[in-house]
């Protein structure tokens, strides 16, 4: 996933490592480190204070309407008189206060993306008639941006050199390199009163928290990307709790939450279904792309070649500029897919027309940063993106294997399932096995909501594919699937929006199974 998601004691790394067996796909914790399971919402306590909105910080260049407010939640909801977090929030009022019937909240998903910087996206995602009855509400979740106090694990310069090192590459010497650069993040997470904090399950509670301050009775929400995995699981914890829950962009929740490889194999291996998806699209678009005519057998060829270069050199320095590039591809952008398929062609043409010994254009691919951990913001200065979204993968994924032989056993059979995407997947969550500052994870079934849901997902979604939104539909058992044709990772159509707006205004969810108006790839 270029995606990228609780009661009981928590466990800082203390040198402490509670025992864990996994059983029927469910963890089994001690009895020290209770986890949660259906319906185990902590029981309902007074009204919390209402959330008192005003004027938007002037740096934050909101759009025109919106309202902005700070509000404090308990760090351990187990220990609600003990120190508090504050969360940053943006509402846009109902258009027509006379006929206002409540809230909708929006999480943009990450782990550790703001709700508040996507203020334009939420407006444009809903429709007049939401717009007219609804306050529009998002958040910037626990840690995260605005939100205080923000996680750091790493000072940045430390931080961005943790990640230098790629995790696109095929030799064993070189996923070493990897796994030893990310365990600094791990180490200095360990150290952080918060790090144990930043849990699905905290963002769940925070959530519920909102809702009861707003005065609305039940849950009107649309979470995106990891954002389903908050909504699928809110639907599950208070299952009587919600009224309409919009899940696009579907993680699978399921794999999610369990202390193996099998979501991040599950990821390469369906991503690397969607690259080739891609190739045939560019081969069909002509001269739309610029790898046409037979672009399926050319990558193929390179693939190969580079592959075959990188386990004879020992070095992937070409292969991780061929992935970087595969996945620019992919990501469901027109613009980003006619420039990485010119990428493809000009390495083409060096490395196997002309015979060169590198590829210049792939070098210069690898060395760019891939996944910087650190963002800036005209809005928001410093985005700790990378952190929040370290710290909740692992503490929702439990104790993952500490030696590092296991992770480079697991990436090199992902790499032999997806030979593009399957090792890079796996050490994408290296981090994970020097992550001691465990939280909450869930464990229970995820098919006890009390009301019906949304899901919309398109067919080709580079960050969450249509597979796993197919697995949520059937285990979250009152659901509906609505398939936008096309490509995007939560990109909204007319056709999505005038369902999206049916299904959060009455609650009835679409008879048609698919929307058809989703963009090409390489459009003609």
């Amino acid at each position: 996933m270029a995606v990228d998601l609780v009661a009981g004691v928590r466990w800082l790394a203390a040198g402490v490592v509670p025992f864990v067996l996994v059983v029927g796909g469910l963890v089994a914790v001690p009895a020290a480190r209770a986890a949660a399971g259906p319906g185990d919402g902590q029981p309902v306590q007074a009204a919390p204070p209402p959330i008192r909105w005003g004027k938007c910080p002037a740096d934050r260049n909101m759009p025109e309407g919106w309202q902005c407010a700070r509000y404090r939640v308990p760090r351990d909801y187990s220990r609600p008189g003990g120190a508090m977090l504050t969360l940053f929030l943006a509402r846009l009022p109902a258009r027509d206060p006379r006929k206002r019937k409540g809230s909708v909240f929006f999480n943009p998903g990450g782990p550790g993306g703001g709700g508040v910087e996507a203020a334009s996206y939420w407006e444009d995602y809903v429709g007049a008639s939401v717009r007219r009855r609804y306050d529009l509400v998002t958040w910037d979740p626990r840690g995260v941006i605005r939100s205080r106090p923000r996680l750091r694990c790493l000072p940045t310069e430390q931080a961005v050199a943790a990640q230098s090192a790629p995790g696109a590459v095929l030799t064993r010497r070189e996923m070493l390199i990897r796994l030893t650069a990310t365990a600094a993040i791990g180490r200095g997470c360990r150290t952080k009163p918060l790090a144990p904090f930043i849990t699905s399950m905290d963002n769940v509670r925070d959530l519920d928290r909102l809702r009861r301050a707003v005065g609305d009775r039940r849950l009107s929400y649309v979470g995106i990307s990891y954002g389903t995995v908050i909504g699928a699981l809110y639907a599950n914890v208070h299952p009587t709790r919600y009224r309409v829950l919009v899940l696009h962009g579907v993680v699978d929740s399921t794999t999610w939450f369990r202390p193996s490889f099998a979501f991040a194999t599950d990821d390469g291996v369906l991503l690397e279904n969607t690259l080739r998806a891609a190739l045939v699209a560019c081969d069909r678009s002509g001269r739309g792309c610029a790898l046409a005519p037979h672009a399926v057998s050319k990558y193929r060829v390179l693939l190969r070649f580079i592959r075959a270069n990188a386990l004879t050199r020992r070095n992937s320095e070409h292969f991780t500029g061929l992935w970087a590039t595969a996945q620019a591809l992919v990501q469901g952008s027109p613009a980003a897919a006619r420039a990485a398929a010119a990428t493809l062609q000009a390495a083409y043409e060096e490395l196997l027309l002309r015979r060169q010994a590198v590829s210049p254009t792939l070098l210069a691919e690898a060395r760019k940063p891939h996944r910087p951990i650190v963002r800036t913001s005209p809005s928001a200065g410093e985005l700790n993106f990378g952190d929040v979204r370290d710290a909740t993968i692992c503490s929702d994924a439990g104790l993952m294997p500490r030696r590092h032989s296991a992770w480079v056993a697991a990436a090199l059979r992902a790499d032999r399932l997806a030979t593009t995407f399957g090792a890079a997947s796996v050490l994408d969550r290296s981090v994970c096995a020097g992550w001691r500052s465990h939280g909450d994870t869930y464990t229970g079934g995820w098919n006890h909501g009390a009301r019906p849901v949304l899901l919309l997902n398109q067919v080709w979604d580079h960050a969450t594919p249509h597979a796993w939104a197919r697995t949520m539909t059937r285990r979250l058992g009152r659901a509906k699937l609505l398939t936008l044709t096309g490509w995007g990772h939560g990109v909204q159509t007319p056709c999505g929006r005038t369902a999206v707006d049916a299904y959060l205004t009455t609650g009835r969810l679409p008879t048609a199974p698919f929307c058809p108006d989703g963009k090409a790839l390489f459009p003609r």
